[in-house]
């Protein structure tokens, strides 16, 4: 949400990176609101025209290419892919100020040389429900935009988007739920993983390349498990699995946010070295996997 530094551009870079994505954020209401606000004096720089701008131009400086994600966030983080409007009207006046908000970073992309531009992220009831609109924005963004395009939907209904063809690229955000034993060998985890990637393969052979927007599987104490687990409704998975879950969303590893400065709000999270950590509630400090070591 703020502007990127020229240590945050070499901490990616570390990771041997050589794409970045900017993401500013138009916010709604409610799922059945139909104004969005962007660009506002009360957002963080880093999320309006002239801090993505800023963003991307650093980005370029240092030798990286750039995704710019446009996306919306419901007030009260509901989640998008249920947007429903409760009249016609409302859908007309929600495509328009979409459509504003789009176009608006359409041509922030072009006038920065922006190497791929992603038209909506997660928006499943609007994806199914307005087929049509879609089909027209992507019309009038080609007329602005001439670089590659891509849309991001979620990993549960990817192959219900009807518009890939439009796009350049197939865009997933692979959450995909992999396995829940405890401790799973290589050879669980490329089975599990199997059924996925050849649905991927045979979506990607008849129509795009395929790429993938997100990727939160990762290894916690030898487990894989989705970091959009909700805590109420998989709470004895979990405790199976031997996690103990904490009670506020709150988590930090105490060193790494002293050497970051970055405190992040997930219940399960990458804390500054790159690891998972989770809430043990024995622990008023909390570390991750790397710094208990030490």
């Amino acid at each position: 949400n703020r502007l990127m530094t020229e240590e945050d551009v070499q901490y990616i870079d570390s990771m041997n990176a050589e794409w970045c994505a900017v993401i500013p954020f138009s916010f709604m209401e409610s799922l059945s609101e139909p104004s969005l606000g962007f660009d506002s004096k009360w957002q963080w720089k880093g999320e309006k025209i002239e801090g993505c701008t800023e963003n991307v131009k650093l980005l370029h400086e240092k030798g990286m290419k750039v995704m710019l994600k446009p996306q919306i966030w419901d007030k009260r983080g509901a989640f998008t892919g249920k947007i429903q409007m409760n009249s016609e009207e409302d859908w007309l006046l929600f495509e328009e100020n979409y459509k504003k908000f789009i176009l608006t970073f359409a041509k922030v992309a072009q006038n920065n040389k922006v190497e791929l531009f992603c038209i909506g992220t997660e928006m499943k009831s609007v994806v199914i429900d307005r087929p049509q609109f879609w089909l027209d924005l992507i019309r009038e963004i080609r007329e602005i935009y001439d670089g590659k395009l891509t849309y991001a939907e979620n990993w549960d209904c990817f192959a219900e988007v009807s518009f890939w063809k439009e796009l350049d690229f197939i865009g997933i955000d692979a959450y995909f739920p992999l396995i829940s034993v405890k401790t799973p060998d290589v050879a669980s985890l490329n089975k599990a993983w199997e059924k996925h990637f050849l649905q991927i393969k045979s979506l990607s052979a008849q129509l795009k390349n395929f790429l993938s927007n997100k990727t939160d599987q990762f290894c916690l104490q030898n487990m894989v498990i989705a970091v959009w687990m909700k805590r109420r409704k998989h709470r004895g998975i979990l405790k199976k699995m031997g996690m103990r879950i904490n009670r506020r969303s709150t988590m930090h590893c105490h060193r790494c946010t002293r050497l970051s400065g970055k405190k992040i709000s997930l219940w399960v999270v990458f804390c500054g070295s790159g690891i998972p950590i989770i809430r043990n509630l024995e622990e008023r400090r909390i570390r991750c996997l790397p710094c208990k070591e030490k």
